[in-house]
């Protein structure tokens, strides 16, 4: 059940005031017998926490401290590293960072890749695939030019997309995966998967379908919250991989993480934010 205003007010004010806590579930979770509970997720394990928030008992949950998850070259020149062609989800690439190709989309008339604003804004239009630091080089590796990107907290986007240079040299699949068979939906429990450039292929349970987390000052609402089992769901350099349900759905991409937990943006919040935008 979704929390009403009075309880995310005063959950609103948790975040902004105690330092260890990064976020909350928007919704009611249960605890282990079974009750309604509040999730409330922190950095580090804190004591002085509220017991009840508007009679619900208090569940935290100790994630680190998330951050976006562009960044380093690990082990280049392997797998979802190299330069592939056709293009396919889950390889690397870069603009302003280096991420990962999320997956592919429609706007405006024109097949698009998907990523995250903070892979794709840049100085530059161009996108390389593999990216600058696994290898790729302007113009051999441009696969694409910059066509829009957002970064909105309140929304809960962090996503944009590049025109593909060649609207035909792609594969409608994840590598490691297979194809991808169209939009999906999650609930608490839930078993998701994505392949990310850096750590592949990987599985993770979902704490939450609607969570507000905070990363590097900015508050980003609607998150998905994604639990790492048995090892971390991503990590550094996977920022907009596409999540999937386990037959493959699409659910969101991965913005941010730490070794604990993952947060993903919903596709249906990122498709609409990005111009109503569709997958191909």
């Amino acid at each position: 059940m979704a929390l009403q205003g009075s309880t995310l007010s005063r959950l609103g004010g948790l975040l902004d005031e105690h330092p260890k806590v990064v976020g909350f579930a928007e919704h009611e979770v249960e605890t282990a017998d079974g009750k309604p509970a509040i999730r409330v997720y922190l950095a580090e394990a804190a004591d002085d926490l509220p017991r009840h928030i508007d009679d619900l008992p208090v569940e935290p949950l100790v994630v680190g401290r998330p951050e976006y998850q562009a960044g380093a070259a690990v082990g280049v020149g392997a797998g979802p590293k190299e330069r592939t062609r056709p293009l396919v989800g889950g390889i690397s690439i870069s603009a302003a960072d280096s991420g990962t190709l999320g997956y592919f989309v429609k706007r405006s008339g024109s097949v698009c890749l998907l990523s995250c604003e903070h892979v794709l804004k840049a100085g530059t239009a161009d996108v390389l695939q593999q990216s600058r630091v696994d290898g790729g080089t302007a113009p051999a590796d441009v696969v694409a030019q910059w066509a829009f990107a957002i970064d909105d907290g309140p929304t809960g986007v962090d996503a944009g997309v590049a025109t593909l240079a060649d609207p035909h040299r792609f594969t409608r699949e994840l590598m490691g995966l297979g194809p991808v068979t169209g939009k999906g939906s999650v609930k608490t429990g839930d078993t998701v998967q994505k392949s990310g450039k850096n750590s592949g292929v990987t599985s993770g349970k979902v704490d939450a379908v609607a969570a507000t987390i905070t990363i590097d000052k900015v508050t980003y609402q609607h998150q998905i919250c994604v639990i790492g089992t048995p090892k971390p769901f991503s990590i550094g350099g996977d920022s907009g991989s596409l999540v999937v349900t386990t037959d493959v759905k699409a659910v969101g991409i991965v913005m941010a993480g730490s070794n604990a937990s993952s947060w993903v943006n919903p596709i249906d919040i990122v498709l609409k934010a990005l111009g109503d935008a569709t997958l191909v």
